[in-house]
């Protein structure tokens, strides 16, 4: 079983050395290691964040010997710094490594605005490659404002659009689905956004954590 980093995948779909012995610095990890099953069996692995899980992936084997891996992702950026571990299986069998990561810590992280025609995929949300809070943006076009929220699993977040200070009904409270958890709302033209300053602002539990200013028009 190996850990690695981006980089470091094999042609075999397994990483090409184990790199938990050090920490990681790196956009996304990567968890391998070939097996040995029956045909149809079921393959399971899962990442755990400072003993919090992510959920299971599951798929079946297709022949008696194979490599599996998993990997997880948040964007662009290096993935938050500390105790990180994967499992795999197959049929009954369970394997777990630990390791850690060398990226920032802090329960919020990556905090950009940018246009929306420009952001990556983090799993099931889109986040800004970069931040762009010093360009202007077109009131035409649709605003992301992403970021990464760290070890608050199951508690409550919060976000909202603020223009010139004053809050216009864009909020939206959520509870935060994943030990690390990638977010992209989006402030999109209906047909025009006004023009001048705005605000996104990131909550948890009722205490702003972040605030990133860009203007319009």
């Amino acid at each position: 079983m190996r850990v690695c980093g981006q980089g470091e995948m094999g042609g075999a779909s397994e990483c090409k050395r184990d790199q938990s012995r050090s920490p990681i610095l790196s956009p996304a990890f990567f968890c391998s290691a070939g097996v040995r099953g029956e045909p149809n069996e079921r393959f399971l692995g899962r990442f755990f964040y400072e003993g919090s899980a992510f959920q299971a992936f599951g798929a079946k084997t297709t022949d008696d010997r194979r490599g599996i891996n998993i990997y997880i992702t948040t964007g662009p950026n290096a993935m938050p710094g500390g105790r990180w571990g994967c499992e795999l299986g197959v049929g009954p069998e369970r394997v777990r490594k630990s390791f850690r990561s060398a990226g920032p810590t802090g329960p919020i992280l990556y905090v950009a605005v940018c246009a929306s025609s420009r952001t990556v995929s983090a799993g099931a949300a889109r986040v800004c490659r970069r931040d762009e809070r010093g360009s202007s943006f077109s009131p035409t076009e649709s605003v992301t404002c992403s970021a990464v929220l760290v070890g608050g699993k199951g508690k409550l977040a919060g976000f909202e659009f603020l223009h010139k200070g004053k809050d216009v009904g864009l909020d939206q409270d959520f509870e935060i689905p994943l030990p690390v958890t990638a977010a992209g709302p989006q402030l999109d033209p209906d047909p025009k956004l006004a023009s001048g300053r705005w605000t996104c602002r990131w909550t948890l539990a009722g205490r702003v954590l972040a605030a990133k200013e860009f203007r319009i028009g």
